[in-house]
């Protein structure tokens, strides 16, 4: 006993005998690819100005902590302010004194009571 042909294959007999080109999987998928590899390499360089602008601004107290304030004291307070402070609570005052000192208040109710032993 003979089946008759699946609908789809009737289609698809009648497209080839038409002379319609049929969409190959092939064809498809390396066009999907494409469109794919464009639209990633497109937001990558979008992602990539959007960081560059953040870590513009994320820096910029590293920049300014170079420049020249005229006093010894603020240059080097410029870059200790920077320094990593475990969960940067930074328990600490400074008022400048006279010409040439400063003093350093340590504020004893925001220490952590012990660091990371390991």
């Amino acid at each position: 006993m003979k089946l008759a042909p699946r609908p789809r294959a009737r289609y698809l007999a009648g497209r080839e005998a038409r002379g319609e080109d049929k969409m190959e999987r092939r064809k498809f998928l390396w066009g999907l690819g494409g469109a794919s590899l464009l639209l990633a390499a497109g937001g990558g360089f979008w992602q990539k100005r959007r960081w560059d602008a953040f870590m513009a601004q994320a820096a910029s107290p590293w920049d300014a902590a170079g420049q020249n304030f005229g006093d010894v004291r603020l240059n080097a307070l410029a870059y200790a302010i920077l320094a990593p402070n475990p969960h940067n609570l930074q328990p600490w005052q400074i008022r400048l004194e006279a010409a040439d000192a400063l003093t350093l208040f340590y504020n004893t109710q925001k220490a952590l009571p012990a660091t990371d032993p390991w």
